[in-house]
């Protein structure tokens, strides 16, 4: 089935480019933030119901709240607005400055009563949200960080926020207390020639994984006590936790299986790529990258079980459903949906220019 547009959403889109997408918490909408706006697309219909255009800008970022009811949008550095929709009725709620620069990452508190926005410009804020009024929200706090904000990311209880900071020469992580966001603990800082940072905790809420350059740090939460390291042959560009939070998966110049609790190397798995995501029962793996399509693993062989290709490009984000019965991954040149059950493709991949 293929995942048809109005012509004139095809033009735009052939003279745009993806930076992110998120599925709703159940699964029914999915959210694609582009150069030309929002893209909102039903995910049982395959069918594009709404493209927001209200950024004066790229839109660079985006999350859920925790009940699926509200999507909050981040601008690029002309807009430099966060702004929140009515997933719904698709219609803009509330628009929030508070920034100086682009908005480059997005998070819910898991109450979905405040989020917090990271921007270029060196400040996280924090915003309360009245889910009975969203009209009423507003900025709690804004908390100076010592570099550009790239990634952050709230811990299942909500009592922690971290943040991956950057600057030309290096790289830290922080971690800060969620609700005043003080208290700040330096996890890594001053680390030379870091080409990517990426900060995850694990779904149980136990662990802090970060990675830098070629080496993966944990930390026990919520003491910030350093707990492991990992060292990865090759740089690390992005980590992932599996949904048991027993597994942690490291891809870049290899992709890697690691146990949580004794660090141990469990697998390498075959191909070299970017970005990597676990299906929800945690028995599939899914990674993507520079020009060799998408491939699929079984987690407990570590067996090769399935190339998706049939696409030029380096793929930049891939991520499976909550239910995992989807499979959406986005390149350079397209954007594109398969069905795990059927080992189908549910649209064919759009093409820009």
């Amino acid at each position: 089935m293929n995942l048809q547009l109005p012509e004139g959403a095809k033009k735009r889109i052939g003279k745009g480019e993806i930076y992110q997408m998120q599925f709703s918490p159940d699964d029914t909408v999915l959210a694609v933030a582009t150069s030309i706006g929002i893209l909102i697309y039903d995910v049982d219909t395959h069918q594009e119901i709404a493209l927001l255009t209200e950024h004066n800008d790229v839109v660079k970022s985006l999350a859920f709240s925790p009940d699926g009811q509200t999507l909050a949008s981040g601008g690029g550095w002309k807009d430099k607005s966060t702004r929140l929709w009515d997933v719904q009725t698709r219609q803009l709620q509330k628009t929030l400055t508070g920034h100086d620069g682009e908005i480059t990452s997005l998070a819910f508190h898991p109450n979905g009563e405040s989020f917090a926005s990271g921007s270029s410009d060196k400040t996280i804020c924090l915003w309360n949200i009245d889910r009975g009024d969203i009209d009423k929200a507003e900025r709690k706090t804004r908390i100076a960080c010592a570099d550009r904000v790239v990634d952050i990311a709230f811990s299942s209880d909500g009592k922690m926020l971290a943040s991956g900071e950057k600057n030309q020469f290096d790289q830290s992580i922080h971690l800060r207390d969620a609700e005043t966001g003080q208290g700040v603990e330096t996890l890594i800082s001053n680390v030379e020639s870091m080409r990517e940072t990426s900060v995850a905790f694990s779904p149980d809420g136990t662990t802090l994984a970060g990675s830098c350059n070629d080496t993966i740090h944990l930390w026990d939460i919520p003491t910030g006590e350093p707990r492991k390291t990992f060292t990865n042959p090759g740089r690390v560009v992005s980590i992932a936790f599996n949904p048991s939070s027993t597994l942690l998966a490291s891809a870049g110049t290899q992709i890697n299986l690691w146990d949580v609790a004794t660090a141990e190397h469990k697998q390498t798995l075959w191909g070299s790529h970017d970005y990597v995501t676990f299906s929800s029962d945690g028995k599939r793996l899914a990674s993507g990258g520079d020009f060799n399509g998408i491939n699929i693993f079984d987690v407990s062989t570590g067996q090769h079980t399935k190339a998706i290709d049939g696409f030029n490009g380096c793929v930049i984000c891939v991520s499976y459903s909550t239910d995992g019965k989807i499979l959406t991954y986005v390149s350079y040149n397209g954007y594109n949906i398969w069905d795990t059950n059927t080992d189908n493709p549910l649209n064919t991949h759009l093409t820009y220019s």
